[in-house]
């Protein structure tokens, strides 16, 4: 919910401020009893709603997210150094030998993680650095900044780390004559609902 607020705007210190103070208040508003952080890193936001919830009783869990100098509370990881192995080895069995990493959260320890270990399989299968592209983009914006140097890498396949992402490049493809996955494969990631929608679905 919290990134929800800040949607086509550079998020500000205050911005972060604020939408913890907001989220604590409507947590603590509503009775829940524990509050889950996916992902979340900003120490703005989190220093105003890990203080507020403990005030008031309620714990917090960060998930996937390791930020510095936050006081000790719960924290979960999913195994993205075995996740990355396991991307490259399906990957690389169906053939593949070229590919372009697109990521949208590159900020995320997660998907830091996720690219250094796809990278590290990839060179132990004798995979040459020199065919693994990693660029950053957020949605059709950032990608259009991109979209030329991905189409002359020409991957075999194109893994992103977001569904909406994955949306994104199979739109901008198909709409430049490309078939999909027939010229490119692309793969998303989150599986959210309406992937199993497009034309073609998302992987």
């Amino acid at each position: 919910k919290a990134f929800s607020l800040f949607r086509g705007e550079e998020p500000t210190p205050e911005a972060f401020r604020i939408a913890g103070e907001n989220i604590a208040d409507q947590c603590i508003g509503q009775r829940v009893t524990g509050v889950i952080c996916h992902d979340v890193v900003f120490s703005e936001f989190l220093d105003v709603i890990g203080k507020k919830l403990d005030d008031n009783g309620i714990p917090l869990l960060l998930a996937n997210a390791n930020p510095r100098n936050f006081p000790v509370c719960h924290r979960v990881f999913s195994d993205m150094v075995q996740g990355g192995k396991l991307l490259f080895d399906y990957l690389h069995g169906m053939k593949h030998k070229r590919f372009a990493l697109i990521c949208s959260y590159s900020w995320s320890e997660r998907v830091r993680i996720l690219t250094e270990s796809f990278i590290a399989q990839a060179e132990s299968a004798g995979i040459l650095r020199e065919n693994i592209l990693i660029k950053e983009a957020a949605g059709s914006i950032h990608f259009r900044d991109i979209e030329e140097e991905l189409l002359a890498f020409r991957p075999t396949v194109i893994c992103t780390t977001s569904d909406f992402t994955a949306l994104h490049i199979i739109t901008s493809l198909i709409n430049r004559g490309y078939k999909v996955p027939e010229d490119f494969s692309v793969i998303g990631y989150g599986n959210l609902h309406f992937g199993k929608n497009c034309c073609p679905s998302i992987t």
